[in-house]
């Protein structure tokens, strides 16, 4: 049975038990340590596991500049790590520096964490989540918002990987600024021999070279589905500065970047030097700025198998060939430029969806909001419209299997506060559970409101547009998503359903778990 973990003493304690099992059973603030010990070295590193069931812990502070294996958890080994919320940290050490964990080696999963503040490794190996990775890691599901900073080897996520071949970073988010002197990228700074999927960063990144906005070295393995955003700076000579890799050997599908880049040499909108690696169904947008040779809109300098890529020409301000095809901002908003992309299960394409630029399907926003018409309408009823409004039901929600379970919280509610509800599913792993329970929260969590009511004939109006909805007797007035329209063309009106779908809780859960 999992050891609960209540206050900040007993978080601090764990270090007296390194291979207990534990669960968060509420938020934590950790003001009260002024400079937070590790838990965990390197000769006695933690080898338990921790759930932090989505509980906060806030205001860690470390400051042990000398010292090396430094985060909430210094050093971990062959542990199962999930659902910490780490909130306003101030993380700094000399080398392995990670908000979540210094050092992460052997058989070490490190699932649905948040890491938000400033973690900086003086040496280097420093990642907003993890410093330094190594042998059977999986990351995934993890955000880090703010600054990871360091002299060599600095990631979003994490700052160096060493995969042999077996580690996984996938799902992974990063908004924030990352810099160093050497190897510094969105997710991660030097890589070799990992798999980096369905990640996206939105960064500022500077250092003197290998600055990417995924990764800033990677050689071996693969990125797939990754996207980023942002500005890339390199400042030496030879910067190898890339809108998604610096230096890269590797394979590369289905990805894109709009970092802007500036440098000097071996500078691309999405590679700034590729040293072999395949290339396949990618495009940049970016703003490419060198000032010397090997620069490309694309790709730098180019040494591998490059299929069915493209860049902006207008954008990035370049115009070479041979490393990427260059096509007008028009052509580049067309399906038809893409020869060869799977439209139908990888990637979208809508004006009022990322710019107008293809967008990948495994974001649910597209890379942004899609950019409406403020309110093209305004629905005046002929009559006292129907209103429907189911008031919020639960603010915690636990999912059970038969094989597993997880429960998803609010944050920020107290104990006495608590509307929980329990809901059994015939199967399902922790990730079902999981994406269940988040999924009802998110519906019984919040009020639910649907409205229905005549309006003249108007048979302009879409599904899913965003209308303004106003009747005065029935005290609305605010915007909503049309969800059904019934047109009457005898009686020239039209039936307006808008708001939220509501469901009973069966077909609610029915509709989750036929999604997945």
């Amino acid at each position: 049975m999992a050891i609960e973990i209540h206050t900040a003493e007993d978080l601090y304690n764990i270090r007296d038990n390194l291979s207990g099992d534990y669960i968060q059973m509420a938020d934590i603030d950790l003001s009260g340590y002024s400079n937070f010990d590790p838990i965990g070295d390197f000769d006695n590193p933690f080898e338990g596991t921790y759930d932090g069931a989505e509980y906060s812990i806030s205001n860690l502070t470390i400051n042990k500049q000398d010292e090396s294996y430094i985060g909430l958890f210094g050093d971990t080994r062959e542990v199962e790590i999930k659902n910490i919320n780490l909130e306003n940290i101030y993380v700094t050490g000399e080398d392995y520096v990670g908000g979540i964990a210094g050092y992460v080696r052997n058989n070490v999963s490190i699932v649905g964490c948040v890491a938000k503040g400033t973690v900086s490794g003086e040496g280097g190996y420093a990642g907003g989540i993890a410093g330094y990775v190594m042998d059977s890691v999986d990351i995934s599901d993890c955000t880090f918002e703010g600054t990871a900073e360091g002299d060599y080897y600095t990631g979003g996520i994490a700052g160096y990987i060493n995969g042999n071949g077996n580690v996984n970073i996938s799902n992974c988010i990063v908004n924030g600024s990352i810099s160093g002197s050497y190897s510094g990228g969105g997710i991660a700074g030097q890589v070799y021999s990992a798999d980096i999927s369905a990640c996206k960063a939105t960064v500022i990144l500077s250092g003197d070279n290998q600055v990417g906005g995924i990764a800033g070295y990677i050689y071996a393995g693969a990125i797939a589905e990754c996207y980023s955003s942002g500005k890339a700076t390199a400042f030496d000579y030879y910067g190898y500065s890339g809108g998604l890799v610096g230096y890269g050997y590797c394979d590369i599908t289905n990805c894109y970047s709009g970092c802007d880049i500036e440098g000097a040499a071996y500078i691309g909108g999405l590679i700034g030097y590729d040293s072999g690696s395949s290339i396949t169904n990618c495009y940049s947008v970016g703003k490419v700025s060198g000032a010397d040779s090997d620069i490309g809109g694309l790709i730098g300098y180019a040494s591998g198998n490059i299929s069915s890529c493209y860049y902006d020409t207008e954008t990035s301000g370049q115009s070479d060939t041979g490393k990427g095809e260059p096509k007008t901002t028009a052509e580049m908003k067309t399906q038809a430029t893409y020869i060869d992309w799977d439209f139908q299960n990888i990637w979208g394409i809508n004006r009022l969806v990322n710019d107008g630029y293809p967008f990948l399907k495994v974001f649910e926003d597209g890379g942004e909001e899609p950019e409406e018409p403020e309110n093209p309408y305004i629905l005046y009823f002929l009559d006292t419209p129907r209103v429907t409004i189911e008031p919020p039901s639960a603010n915690v929600v636990t999912v059970i299997s038969d094989s597993s379970e997880y429960t998803a919280r609010e944050a920020g509610i107290s104990d006495d506060e608590v509307i929980h509800r329990i809901v059994e599913i015939d199967e399902g792993n922790y990730d079902v559970c999981r994406t269940v329970a988040k999924q009802l929260l998110s519906r019984w969590g919040r009020e639910q409101k649907s409205i229905e009511g005549k309006i003249r004939l108007c048979q302009g109006l879409d599904f899913l547009k965003k209308v303004h909805i106003y009747d005065a007797e029935a005290m609305v007035d605010e915007d909503m998503r049309i969800q059904k329209l019934v047109h009457d063309v005898i009686e020239q009106t039209t039936v307006v359903t808008a708001g939220d779908i509501i469901l009973s809780d069966d077909e609610l859960l029915a509709r989750i778990l036929d999604s997945i």
